[in-house]
């Protein structure tokens, strides 16, 4: 019997067979040597400097794939830092005008190593960014990329070997959706303080929670000595009790040269923001507790000083962290403004807390909820000087020793409540 070969379909067969074992290859992550190609896009040149990942299902250990040639370059390991340290030590080798661009994809990554994002100093910017905010677990749901701390007292994240940073040590970093779960271990979620510098830094959509720990951070997040960095929709989860609180201490942020600001944020741990500068704005949150700190006061002591300005506008103070809505703690605010919040006083949250100065505070259009037993200034704080913009509303009792009366105070409440 002669037998033919018809080469044209044989190709062909050919062709189809590849072409499914390399769309297999796309869907599937396959466990291999550092070095070889393979990725969660299945070895394709991913639109960053690196791409770490979780090889979730498999091997379930951490890589890092070189963006420009598809190779797992680090890993396979089993703690995120020290593949996170090796990636950004390579990209960041050059000058100190290196720039990088690090994506972490969706998964949870247990950090052992603490993260360092500048093993060297470097002004050229860095992107640090997760596949989402929202928690991600192999079990109990949730969606997003998570660094869980698996070292007691650690920091999870911070921006050089030993914080607070010298200053000028980075510019220009920015680190958003992503989530840091404490587990009950960290002392410090991310540690971005240096010597009084402008770095420029934007975080945005970030989750600081202790999930499944009643152990909270003692600082969630450190900003001080930064200069115009601007934190956008960070979560500090909690409801305020120490069993809840996820901190003790939300964020704490000293700037004597320059501004604080703080957006579309949610605040929920036992103290919302430590803080003290030449001016701080907070916009569109919900945060119940703000501290004057001594740390980074704008003045050469340090203690006693200054806080020229602060500013809450649109904000929800009305959640049950205290003490006071604002806690003087002996220091003194130059001018304090309220514009458009929902303020909640009680018993154990009046307006004022501690001894201190104010020298101007002015409200325009904010609503007052006030509990029975509201108190206003509950230390004989200093204030100097109050003023109404007018279209305050107060609702519920008027709290005790409220500036109610003309000038230097506040105003008296009209039969509706408005003043």
């Amino acid at each position: 019997m002669k037998w033919s070969v018809n080469y044209k379909r044989l190709s062909l067969s050919l062709i189809l067979i590849l072409l499914s074992i390399g769309t297999y290859q796309v869907y599937h992550t396959f466990a291999v040597p550092s070095g070889q190609i393979a990725s969660i896009e299945g070895g394709g040149f991913c639109a960053r400097t690196y791409r770490v990942f979780n090889n979730t299902g498999v091997d379930n250990m951490i890589y890092a794939e070189n963006c420009k040639t598809g190779v797992n370059e680090y890993g396979p390991s089993t703690d995120t830092g020290s593949v996170v340290n090796s990636v950004i030590g390579a990209a960041l080798s050059t000058t100190t005008f290196s720039s990088a661009n690090i994506g972490i994809a969706g998964g949870l990554y247990n950090t052992i190593t603490p993260i360092n994002l500048f093993p060297k100093a470097s002004t050229g910017g860095l992107l640090f960014e997760g596949d989402g905010a929202g928690q991600y677990y192999t079990t109990g749901g949730g969606n997003g990329t998570t660094f869980r701390a698996m070292t007691a007292g650690m920091t999870v994240i911070k921006f050089c070997a030993a914080p607070p940073c010298p200053a000028g040590w980075h510019q220009n970093a920015y680190l958003r959706n992503f989530s840091i779960d404490g587990n009950g271990l960290a002392a410090v979620g991310i540690d971005d303080s240096m010597f009084e510098t402008v770095t420029f830094d934007r975080m945005v959509s970030i989750v600081l929670e202790n999930r499944f720990s009643v152990t909270d951070f003692t600082t969630a997040m450190i900003m001080d000595g930064n200069e115009d960095a601007i934190l956008t929709a960070m979560v500090f989860v909690g409801d305020g009790t120490a069993v809840h609180g996820s901190a003790i201490t939300d964020l704490r942020w000293g700037d004597n040269g320059g501004n604080i600001e703080i957006r579309d944020s949610f605040f929920g741990g036992q103290l919302n923001l430590l803080a003290c500068g030449q001016n701080a704005v907070i916009s569109g949150t919900t945060i119940s507790s703000f501290k004057v700190s001594t740390i980074d006061c704008p003045t050469s002591t340090g203690n006693l000083g200054v806080m020229w300005s602060l500013v809450f506008e649109g904000d929800y103070l009305a959640n049950t962290q205290g003490p006071g809505r604002i806690n003087l703690n002996g220091q003194t605010i130059g001018n304090l403004y309220f514009s458009g919040n929902h303020i909640l006083t009680g018993v154990s949250q009046p307006m004022y807390f501690g001894t201190g100065t104010i020298t101007v505070s002015s409200f325009c259009g904010n609503a007052f909820h006030n509990l029975t037993a509201a108190t206003w200034n509950v230390n004989a704080a200093t204030l100097t000087e109050q003023k109404t913009c007018g279209n305050n509303l107060m609702n519920g009792t008027t709290p005790t020793g409220f500036p109610a009366g003309t000038f230097p105070n506040l105003g008296t409440p009209d039969g509706n409540g408005v003043f």
